[in-house]
C-alpha cells in the first residue's frame, strides 16, 4: 500500500510484463494485471515514474495500456548494422581476437539480433577458442558460435570425415540451391551455406539476409523461390524428386498464401481468411497451388541457367561443409574470370 511516507521521486521498473499474460490473447487480463493496475493508481499523486517492458506488448490488456497508466509505448528495435559493428567492437575491445575477424561479416550473421543476444555470441566464441586452447578469437570460433546458439546447428558434427555417399551429394546440391537462388535474386544475401552430419543423418541450411526497403511483394515472392531452390536444384541436377523438401514446399505454400489471400497478387475477389465459403477456398487453393507452380518453374530456369554456379557451391560444400559470404563471392567471381578468358 502507497502511503504519504513513499520515497519520491521515484522510478518502479517492472520487466517482462508480458510474462503474465493468459494463453488466450484474446483474454489476456490475469490477477497480476489487476494488481498492477491499483498500484499504478495509487502512487498517481507520490511523483512515482512506473516504467515496463514487454516482448509482446499485443498481450497486454487494454486496461493496463490506458491513459493515465502506461500513457506511451516506445517500440525498441534491434540495432542496425552500423550499430551493431559499434555494439560488437564494444564488447571485442577486452578480448584477443585474430586479424581474420570482420565485424561486418559478423554483424550480417547475426542481423536483427539483440544486443543481449551479440554479447552471448561473443562469449560464446570465447568459449570456442578456449576449447580449441587459441590465444585469439577467430572467425571460425565466431561461425562455430552462431552455428551452436543462432542456427542450432550441431557443431559437434563437424567430424572433417568426408565421404562420396550420394545421400551426402544430395544435401549439398539441396543447399547450393537455396544459395544460388539467393545470389541470384539478391546479390550479396547469403552469409552463410551450411551441411552437416548428425550421426548417420545429413542435413544443411543456408542463412541469407535481405534490405528491409525491400517492395514486400517481390520479396516475399523471392523467398518463395529460395525455398524451392533446393527441390529444383535436386530435380535438375539428378531427374529425382527430393524427398527431403517437405518443410521447404511447407513454407513456400505457407508464403504464397499469405500473398494470394491477404496482398491480393491474384485478385481482389480472392481476398479473406477466416470463415470463408467453401467456393472462395477453392479458388484459394487453386491460384496458391498455380503460382507455387509458376514459381518452381522460374526457380528451376535460373538453376539451370547456373549449373556452373550450382555444381561449384556443392562441391566446395562438400569439401568443407561450411561456405561464407567470402566464399561465395569467390567463387562467382572464378567462374566469371574463366568466362572472359
Amino acid at each position: 500500500m502507497i502511503t504519504s511516507s513513499v520515497s519520491a521521486p521515484s522510478i518502479v521498473f517492472l520487466d517482462d510484463m508480458d510474462k503474465f499474460a493468459n494463453e488466450d490473447e484474446l483474454h489476456p487480463d490475469s490477477e497480476e494485471y489487476v494488481a498492477v493496475q491499483a498500484c499504478i493508481d495509487e502512487v498517481k499523486k507520490h511523483d512515482v515514474f512506473v516504467l515496463a517492458t514487454a516482448n509482446r506488448i499485443h498481450h497486454l490488456p487494454d486496461s493496463l495500456l490506458r491513459a493515465g497508466r502506461f500513457d506511451r509505448v516506445i517500440e525498441i528495435e534491434s540495432p542496425s548494422e552500423e550499430d551493431a559493428v559499434k555494439i560488437i567492437g564494444h564488447y571485442l575491445k577486452d578480448k584477443k581476437v585474430s586479424k581474420d575477424i570482420d565485424l561486418r561479416f559478423i554483424t550480417r550473421i547475426l542481423n536483427e539480433r539483440s544486443c543481449a543476444e551479440l554479447e552471448t555470441i561473443i562469449n560464446e566464441a570465447g568459449i570456442c577458442a578456449g576449447f580449441d586452447k587459441s590465444p585469439v578469437i577467430t572467425k571460425k570460433h565466431f561461425i562455430d558460435a552462431c552455428l551452436k546458439t543462432v542456427f542450432h546447428s550441431p557443431v559437434d558434427a563437424f567430424d572433417g570425415e568426408k565421404n562420396d555417399s550420394f545421400k551426402r551429394k544430395l544435401v549439398a546440391y539441396h543447399e547450393a540451391g537455396h544459395a544460388l537462388i539467393n545470389e541470384i535474386l539478391e546479390p550479396g544475401s547469403v552469409t552463410l551455406a551450411v551441411m552437416y552430419r548428425n550421426i548417420n543423418k545429413y542435413g544443411g541450411f543456408v542463412s541469407a539476409n535481405y534490405p528491409k526497403d525491400r517492395n514486400p511483394i517481390p520479396k516475399q515472392k523471392n523467398k518463395a523461390m529460395v525455398t524451392l531452390g533446393g527441390m529444383a536444384s535436386i530435380e535438375h541436377t539428378f531427374g529425382i524428386h527430393d524427398g527431403g523438401a517437405s518443410n521447404d514446399l511447407d513454407r513456400a505454400f505457407n508464403i504464397v498464401e499469405d500473398l494470394i489471400k491477404n496482398q491480393c497478387i491474384s485478385g481482389f475477389h480472392l481476398h479473406g481468411d477466416y470463415e470463408n465459403s467453401p467456393d472462395l477456398l477453392h479458388k484459394q487453393e487453386t491460384a496458391v497451388s498455380s503460382e507455387v507452380d509458376r514459381l518452381y518453374r522460374k526457380t528451376k530456369e535460373i538453376i539451370a541457367a547456373n549449373k556452373e554456379f550450382l555444381d561449384r557451391l556443392a562441391a566446395e560444400l562438400l569439401e568443407n561443409e561450411i561456405l561464407d559470404m567470402y566464399d561465395i563471392e569467390r567463387i562467382k567471381n572464378e567462374i566469371k574470370k574463366q568466362k572472359a578468358v
